[in-house]
């Protein structure tokens, strides 16, 4: 049966786009190498608009072509792609009731994130019992330089992953409170990874301020940050160590359901 996808259009719908979704689906379920002219016969389009879709997707690393046979399979971008949506997951699942029990202990806004295209993605969270608070929402992004979550996710990078965040993305200034110069946030991320978690003095929003911790796997690896965001009157500076020992604690028992334990071979830094 030759897919017409003509047939299906539909408003908002980039028909190049959803073509090649298709193929890739169709390339699937072979679970073999595939010909073009199998592709061919498989579709109600030109040829060429097919191998065009084909050498896209493999310029992307979606599809691999055999350059002796000239047949297509996917590409180890699936994987990769498939690998991290898996460990997101993963740390979600693990994490969510300690998450809650964050928020319950604290009376705050309590977040699960991981690092995502050089930014924080919120993967879970807990709004705050209080009437004034900092709620944010899954699937919200948060910038790395400026916030606690992403302060933690950045101190525990390659240094030269650190360096192509900074000169891809830069530190801008969000308030007056930002760092700005890479130098010291160097300096900055060094004494995240002496104390084991990260402060956002009203760095991304004056009037909030927050506390992020690390999330360890088995191996010992950064793969989440866990924390809690409040209005700076709810964090005096007087009470950053008392919250801060609740948030690392958490994290803690996060990293264990992991399968990190701290006496193993891991540096941590």
């Amino acid at each position: 049966m030759r897919i017409n996808v003509e047939s299906k259009k539909e408003k908002n719908i980039i028909q190049s786009l959803e073509r090649g979704l298709i193929l890739l689906e169709t390339i699937a379920r072979y679970n073999r190498p595939v010909s073009l002219s199998e592709l061919d016969k498989e579709f109600n389009w030109d040829m060429s608009t097919i191998f065009r879709l084909l050498a896209t997707l493999s310029k992307h690393g979606y599809v691999d072509v055999d350059s002796d046979t000239k047949k297509y399979w996917l590409g180890f971008k699936i994987l990769e792609l498939s690998s991290i949506i898996y460990g997101s997951l993963k740390v979600q699942q693990i994490a969510s009731p300690l998450v809650r029990e964050l928020a319950m202990r604290t009376r705050e806004a309590s977040h699960l994130a991981v690092l995502n295209n050089g930014e924080v993605i919120i993967i879970d969270q807990q709004n705050s019992p209080e009437m004034v608070a900092v709620n944010t929402h899954i699937g919200m992004r948060e910038p790395l330089h400026c916030t606690a979550l992403g302060k933690v996710l950045f101190a525990y990078l390659p240094e030269d992953e650190m360096k192509t965040i900074f000169e891809t993305r830069g530190l801008p200034a969000l308030t007056q409170n930002t760092i700005t110069k890479f130098e010291v946030m160097e300096k900055h991320l060094q004494k995240v990874r002496e104390n084991g978690y990260a402060f956002d003095d009203e760095e991304y929003e004056i009037g909030v301020r927050c506390i992020g911790a690390p999330v360890r796997d088995h191996q010992g690896q950064v793969v989440a940050a866990i924390g809690i965001s409040a209005p700076s009157s709810r964090i005096p500076y007087s009470r950053v160590e008392e919250l801060a020992k609740i948030v690392t604690e958490i994290a803690e028992k996060v990293s264990h359901k992991m399968g990190f334990r701290l006496m193993s071979s891991v540096s941590m830094c």
